[in-house]
């Protein structure tokens, strides 16, 4: 394109010199020519010389992007924020629900044995006031219509002292004063070879 330039640069003053200032037709047309060579080197691109293939450049990202990405970011922050603080609620809430909020209450621990009997758990039978009430909480029900000697098994295996006591069918059972909670003291009936069990006290 250099060589087409000079060639028409060359050319317009050879037209100068030869034809002088009767041609000014022809010099105007030459040097149309020439702004139209000019026009068309400064529009053209020139091919890279490493490898022949075009540079390109990756546009930059807008303002705009970056915020959009920004928010995105922000939003997944406050998502994990949210999972972590759910998270601490509920340790919080089975904290609480084991030994207490602050330390204002004492959940008392009751074990159960695998036959369902609950082991001895001398503040809480403090608390209730009637023989009743001890027998549903430790559920002596379970004991009941056993064989003696099978109650008294699951009895000790749950924790519980015990006391048999041989009763004959229609006539009163005879206690001891001494009050015991840590004891249950099973009732029997019919002898000690085949007796099962007809009543549990705790006392």
């Amino acid at each position: 394109m250099k060589k087409v330039l000079t060639g028409v640069v060359a050319l317009a003053l050879f037209a100068a010199g030869c034809g002088g200032s009767s041609d000014s037709e022809e010099l105007a047309q030459v040097r149309a020519e020439l702004d139209a060579s000019k026009e068309q080197v400064a529009t053209t691109t020139t091919a890279p010389t490493t490898n022949g293939a075009p540079t390109t450049t990756a546009p930059e990202p807008t303002i705009a992007e970056e915020l959009a990405q920004v928010r995105a970011e922000l939003a997944q922050t406050r998502a994990e924020l949210a999972q972590t603080r759910a998270e601490l609620d509920a340790l919080k809430g089975q904290v609480a629900g084991s030994t207490g909020l602050m330390g204002t209450h004492q959940t008392p621990t009751t074990l159960t044995s695998p036959s369902g009997l609950r082991s001895p758990d001398m503040d809480l039978l403090e608390e209730f006031e009637t023989d009743a009430e001890r027998r549903e909480w430790i559920r002596t029900n379970l004991l009941i219509g056993l064989p003696w000697r099978d109650a008294e098994k699951m009895a000790h295996d749950a924790g519980w002292s015990t006391k048999v006591i041989f009763a004959v069918e229609g006539e009163p059972v005879v206690m001891t004063m001494d009050l015991a909670l840590h004891r249950l003291r099973l009732v029997v009936v019919g002898g000690e070879e085949a007796g099962t069990v007809t009543d549990v006290v705790n006392s």
